[in-house]
């Protein structure tokens, strides 16, 4: 198959090719392009990341205009992209049972009255709008090609082993493992990596470098079914059985620590990994969470992306994906972080303090970085810091909160639980 060249393409090989650089340094972060990954994020032009301290971000002479602006452009961009998702959908797809539709409608009212036609109408639009709501949530062609190409492993430098895992429903789905050298790789912590609702794992392989040469640990990037090269097609219910496999088969591995597994999830990536620890039959088997920029739930997005609260009167049957992490997390026993990008153009930062205050576990921190958007969180300084050292205390059923702070950073009691509930918020 012709190599399909990416957006990422430039940006990955260079980082790839100098990994030695370091993933946290600031002027490596403002060299790289920013990334599209999440809920119809349009793609952009390259821009300066944010910036990494709370000084520097100070010296902006006006950065909550600046946020403001950036984040009102971004919902516009993607309103008019699923919007146009949405027409392509229903032309390609619709079009000759529209037609006919139409037909039958035009002469049920011309036989039988406008009370009956308005019913079928209203069934139809129903119709319609639940079975196009994958289109809305779910990209899993953007950047273009993204289903057909998918850069190989070996391109990273990295250890690894290609798998494919079979789930519950028989689909198979396609994971790679990166392993730290021996004798590292049967004691570090195991990241089980979810990702968000576009691309494929590949897009992913420069965190799978600050993972594995910052943190030490082995990473297992999951593609969801109807991704990549997976099988399938994407849904909520599905993706849960993914994780479960996922999960599942590296328990079954005898040359990994399973006492040290932690689960990962960014953006939608996060509201399948509450699920997944938010199960009982999976308590002991995860020994911490880390939950990126992700949502409540489906419908809040909704009335978040649309701007109007006349969506939270939607029935619930008529919502096809939902997932309710604001309903699960209350579940969650096991260790969690929660990490927040104070400039989270898509996802409101409120959303994961809600899902802290929420979470059901006694050992939480949720860490706000301060210039970090919904994509590029990971790049400001300290994030790897933080996750090294949430990933020892976990795996090894610490308690105490981390230490290594970043720069502006400092611990605030959380007032509203007991208290040895904490919060970590920058200043």
């Amino acid at each position: 198959m012709r190599r399909q060249n990416l957006p990422f393409d430039s940006e990955l090989r260079h980082y790839l090719m100098n990994p030695s650089e370091g993933v946290e340094d600031s002027n490596h972060g403002q060299n790289m392009s920013d990334r599209q990954e999440e809920v119809g994020h349009p793609s952009r032009p390259a821009t300066s990341a944010p910036q990494e301290s709370v000084q520097n971000t100070r010296s902006n002479p006006s950065p909550k205009r600046n946020s403001a602006k950036k984040k009102s452009s971004s919902k516009c961009s993607i309103l008019c992209r699923l919007f146009y998702n949405l027409l392509n959908y229903v032309i390609a797809t619709f079009w000759g049972l529209c037609t006919a539709w139409i037909l039958v409608l035009v002469l049920v009212y011309l036989f039988y009255g406008t009370t009956l036609a308005l019913v079928l109408a209203l069934v139809a639009i129903l119709g319609l709008a639940y079975n196009i709501q994958d289109k809305l949530l779910y990209f899993p062609d953007e950047p273009e090609s993204s289903r057909f190409y998918v850069a190989p492993p070996q391109s990273t430098g990295l250890p690894y082993e290609d798998l494919y895992l079979q789930t519950s429903d028989r689909v198979r789905v396609s994971a790679v493992l990166f392993k730290q050298a021996e004798p590292l790789f049967s004691r570090a912590p195991t990241v089980l990596f979810f990702h968000g609702n576009a691309g494929n794992i590949a897009h992913r392989y420069f965190n799978a470098h600050g993972l594995y040469a910052m943190c030490g640990c082995n990473i297992l990037f999951l593609e969801y079914r109807g991704f990549g090269r997976s099988e399938g097609r994407p849904s909520e219910a599905g993706f849960y059985l993914d994780a479960q496999a996922a999960l599942d088969y590296l328990h079954r591995r005898g040359d990994i620590d399973t006492r040290r597994i932690v689960v990962f999830g960014r953006s939608l990536g996060g509201a399948v990994a509450i699920n997944l620890a938010s199960q009982t039959v999976n308590r002991g088997k995860i020994a911490g969470l880390v939950i990126e920029n992700t949502f409540t739930s489906i419908p809040d997005m909704g009335t978040v992306i649309f701007r109007t609260g006349l969506l939270r009167w939607v029935p619930l049957f008529l919502v096809k994906n939902q997932y309710f992490s604001i309903n699960k997390v209350k579940h969650i026993r096991t260790s969690t972080l929660f990490i927040s990008g104070v400039e989270d153009e898509l996802v409101p930062s409120k959303m994961m303090h809600e899902l802290f205050l929420r979470c059901g576990t006694k050992n939480k921190q949720l860490i706000r970085f301060e210039g970090g958007t919904h994509n590029e969180t990971w790049r400001c300084h300290g994030y790897f810091t933080v996750l090294r050292e949430f990933l020892t205390q976990a795996t090894y059923r610490e308690t105490q909160l981390i230490k290594d702070l970043p720069v502006g950073a400092q611990r605030v009691r959380d007032t509203s639980e007991t208290s040895t509930r904490h919060h970590i918020e920058t200043v």
